[in-house]
């Protein structure tokens, strides 16, 4: 497959900017969840779409840094494999590679703080990470960090999505 007949999947226009209405309706807990993690996935998805239409559009290969949250060793080392071969996968080119050890707010990891300033400089065009939970577990932490990197036209691949579907 040529990078010229690459075709990311298009979202409804109502999934990429409604509000979340369905957080109001929902009665129980499980259910709310479902929904959050389907309106995430929505957002990051429709983040990406819009970051490799442009990169198409400039007729090249999108750039990807990778990104883990583990301690230092073989554990860290194999899911920079597992990114890494999930880029390659998507024809994508993997580069630097950042991680952070502790699960804290993601504003406050020298890792994810440099990752960002890397998207920043234009060195990378998105991030792969192995789920939203290597960003943060809290809902609010996640968007913010997928809104602040979609602003700048940059994405987030996961290689495991938000609601276990592609």
């Amino acid at each position: 497959m040529s990078l010229g007949m690459y075709q990311p999947p298009r979202l409804p226009a109502d999934r990429t900017h409604r509000a979340d209405e369905t957080m109001a309706l929902g009665s129980a807990g499980g259910a709310q969840q479902i929904d959050v993690a389907r309106r995430l996935q929505s957002l990051r998805a429709g983040n990406m779409d819009v970051a490799l239409r442009g990169i198409e559009a400039l007729g090249r290969m999108p750039r990807v840094a990778l990104y883990t949250l583990a301690e230092p060793g073989p554990e860290t080392e194999a899911q920079r494999s597992l990114l890494a071969r999930y880029a390659g996968g998507r024809l994508w080119l993997p580069g630097a590679a950042f991680f952070d050890t502790k699960a804290t707010d993601p504003d406050h990891r020298t890792g994810w703080s440099l990752l960002r300033e890397h998207l920043q400089g234009q060195y990378a065009d998105g991030v792969v990470a192995l789920s939203r939970g290597s960003i943060s577990s809290s809902d609010d932490a996640y968007e913010r960090q997928l809104r602040l990197v979609g602003e700048r036209r940059h994405f987030v691949a996961l290689v495991h999505t938000e609601t276990g579907r592609a």
